[in-house]
């Protein structure tokens, strides 16, 4: 698959990220799914996904998550330590994300990602 695929970053225990991943199954269109959960992300690939999106490391975590409550601290740390952290905890990473080339987005609400999918 070209560099420009389109790519979910999936978490199958996630139903907005279940949803993403059926949506695209119905278009017309390649990509490519990575689990989240069971493919592990690089540090680089963080940063990628950082940099597509303009993003700082503390907007990809998903503070909203009751679970998180107990880890909140780490959101005083560094930019790489917040990207490592994710690593060892793919659950509080935000999902799904959708990327094709340089562009990124957070993919929800569903329809975001289908007015989405039109421009790229």
């Amino acid at each position: 698959m070209a560099d420009n695929a389109l790519v979910i970053y999936h978490n199958p225990n996630c139903s907005k990220s279940n949803l993403a991943l059926e949506y695209l199954s119905k278009q017309a269109i390649d990509f490519r799914v990575v689990d989240v959960l069971h493919d592990t992300l690089s540090l680089a690939d963080l940063q990628s996904l950082q940099g597509k999106l303009g993003a700082e490391a503390k907007d990809l975590v998903r503070h909203a998550d009751p679970a998180f409550e107990a880890h909140k601290n780490i959101l005083s740390g560094t930019e790489e330590e917040l990207l490592l952290w994710l690593i060892q905890n793919p659950d509080f990473l935000h999902r799904p994300y959708v990327t094709k080339g340089e562009l990124a987005i957070l993919a929800r609400p569903i329809e975001r990602l289908a007015q989405w999918i039109t421009t790229v």
